[in-house]
């Protein structure tokens, strides 16, 4: 495959077969969903909003496929309404902060090479249309297939031969050691409840010359209100407190987010990513 993925398990080389693919090396087997290899390891099912978003997909309008998705997370109501515009404004937030990102980044370590770019954590696609413009061959990678599935109609029309969406975990990404020029992370870091060893899998798959960016609410912020929630001075109370304390205020789950610290971000960097690093506000 052009873009020289590899399997998640062992590195192996894969090879497509229907609607699968294997690993020549361990023998695992991947699906392909909708045209989207799932290369999450260990494997999982296909869960209700996958097959709600596949019964429909063919004929359905983006704005259908994001209603299920909204329906099916339970949110409140005031999140629901924060994430729908969002979704509708995504694309010129994703421009100006590729732009951003791609702008700190160069100026700070210089950007060689533009070949191959990595949206690690990319959603509905929006940061994959965006890195289009500065680079030849562009992977969007995310744990959730309903995501994807969004990411997959909104990129309708564009350079398909230059996007390949996968279906795959932070700290397994399916390319090999030093093989993509420029990674980015938006939104995402916070999800990562295991950071450490998904900044080391963006160390090992970076080129010589690469460059990886993200961005994380401060969870110390004392200007606006925790982004998932709604609720203000989240991030000060104790860890232990905040998922029933979300769950009481909004009615809603919290275990799988958790805000970072610049101390924080400082310390995971530092020990596991393999080169320099600069951390400033946007």
């Amino acid at each position: 495959h052009k873009f020289e993925i590899v399997c998640p398990n062992c590195l192996g080389n894969l090879e497509s077969l229907n609607d699968q693919i294997i690993c020549k090396n361990c023998g695992q087997n991947f699906p392909i969903i909708m045209g989207i290899p799932d290369l999450r390891f260990p494997p999982v099912g296909m869960d209700e909003t996958t097959e709600k978003m596949l019964s429909i997909y063919e004929g359905a309008s983006l704005e259908a496929l994001i209603t299920i998705v909204l329906d099916d997370a339970k949110l409140p109501q005031k999140i629901i309404e924060d994430s729908l515009v969002y979704y509708h404004n995504q694309g010129e937030r994703a421009e100006k902060m590729t732009a951003m990102f791609l702008n700190q980044a160069s100026q700070s370590f210089g950007l060689s090479n533009k070949f191959r770019a990595l949206d690690l954590g990319c959603g509905s696609g929006a940061g994959v249309l965006s890195l289009t413009k500065s680079f030849e061959q562009v992977v969007g990678i995310d744990s959730s297939i309903p995501q994807l599935l969004l990411g997959k109609k909104s990129l309708e029309g564009s350079d398909q031969q230059r996007i390949l969406l996968i279906c795959a975990n932070a700290d397994a990404i399916p390319f090999k050691e030093s093989t993509v020029n420029y990674v980015q992370s938006t939104n995402v870091l916070e999800h990562l409840i295991e950071l450490p060893p998904v900044i080391e899998e963006i160390s090992r798959v970076l080129s010589d010359q690469g460059l990886f960016a993200a961005d994380s609410r401060n969870k110390f912020d004392v200007f606006f209100p925790e982004p998932h929630t709604g609720l203000r001075f989240l991030g000060f109370l104790p860890w232990k407190f905040i998922p029933n304390y979300v769950e009481w205020r909004c009615k809603s789950q919290y275990e799988k987010t958790r805000l970072l610290s610049y101390h924080d971000i400082n310390r995971f960097m530092r020990k596991h990513f393999t080169g320099e690093f600069w951390i400033t506000y946007p």
